[in-house]
């Protein structure tokens, strides 16, 4: 268990404090956005294509993962609608295209192979004005209505700053906590060398033992009071910790309430569905980035309890 919990530790730190991590697992900047808003659009042309059906949904992508005049029109209008023009965002294009195709696809390649479909495609590429039947195969590269994308590709911008939003903030919780652990652990260590004692007869500090750290929650209770009925039993924290949760509930509320960009652009509907969407996506998001603080503080023999100086009980309560 200790080992786990060192491990978890870890993890939380890594994720915490790597830029570079973290951004390896965004969904903003990475081509995502603009790959999947001409998908939409690359959807409504047909292709004299039959796909291999060896992936998962080869069906679907097959054709503009492999066929060359679907592949290079899907690439060519992902470049065009990217705000970003740069060579180094076109090649997470490239990156992105190979990761959804890999997942959903029959063809497994990798970046190169799309930056190829691209080069390619821009030698015989036919632009869509030219188009005078797109209910006929096409059998060279083009694009499909760009200005008619805008809308969606604002939505899945949207989308996904929504979703890594919920990943930052999901980090920020977990901040929250280790900032806790550090102070505790300054504090801690100071009292050990016994540097704390001449702070401690302060009249700030007897202030703080007497209303906020050492009293219970309701005056006059217990250290961890029982309250209700059989049916209905409440187990009250003591003060310190009432506090902590306070600011803990103050900043989930914040996180959930704040940012949605649910009313701009066009990608599930309408508004109400955006909302929806990107709610359940936020919420799902963070209550799964509290992993790392469950296991952290579960079990009895944890490192964090001698370097904190924190009791077991203060541990259980965080834990729940």
């Amino acid at each position: 268990m200790l080992i786990l919990q060192l491990l978890t530790l870890l993890f939380a730190w890594v994720s915490t404090s790597s830029a570079t991590y973290i951004k390896t697992t965004m969904g903003q900047g990475i081509g995502a956005a603009e790959y999947w808003t001409c998908d939409t659009g690359v959807s409504e042309l047909i292709f004299d294509y039959t796909p291999l059906m060896l992936g998962s949904y080869s069906s679907i992508y097959d054709a503009i993962c492999g066929y060359p005049p679907a592949a290079g029109t899907i690439l060519i209008c992902a470049v065009e609608l990217a705000d970003d023009k740069s060579e180094a965002f076109r090649k997470k294009i490239f990156e992105y295209a190979s990761t959804a195709c890999n997942k959903y696809s029959s063809y497994l390649e990798d970046w190169t192979f799309y930056e190829a479909q691209y080069l390619n495609a821009t030698k015989y590429y036919k632009p869509f004005e030219d188009i005078t039947n797109i209910s006929l195969p096409l059998y060279y590269p083009s694009t499909p209505n760009i200005t008619a994308l805008g809308p969606e590709y604002i939505g899945y911008k949207a989308y996904y700053f929504n979703l890594d939003s919920g990943t930052w903030f999901a980090v920020g919780i977990c901040g929250y906590f280790l900032l806790l652990i550090v102070i505790s652990s300054i504090f801690n260590f100071a009292r050990y060398v016994g540097v704390t004692k001449s702070i401690n007869n302060s009249s700030f500090a007897k202030l703080c033992q007497k209303y906020v750290i050492f009293p219970t929650m309701a005056p006059n209770g217990k250290f961890s009071q029982f309250w209700g009925s059989k049916w209905f039993p409440i187990f009250l924290p003591n003060r310190i910790q009432f506090i902590t949760d306070v600011f803990l509930f103050g900043l989930q509320m914040a996180f959930y309430c704040v940012d949605y960009r649910y009313k701009i652009g066009n990608v599930f509907g309408t508004h109400e569905k955006a909302w929806r969407r990107f709610l359940a996506d936020r919420t799902g998001v963070m209550a799964f980035g509290k992993i790392p603080l469950l296991v952290l503080f579960a079990g009895r023999n944890n490192f964090l309890l001698w370097i904190t100086g924190w009791s077991y009980s203060t541990f259980l309560h965080f834990h729940k």
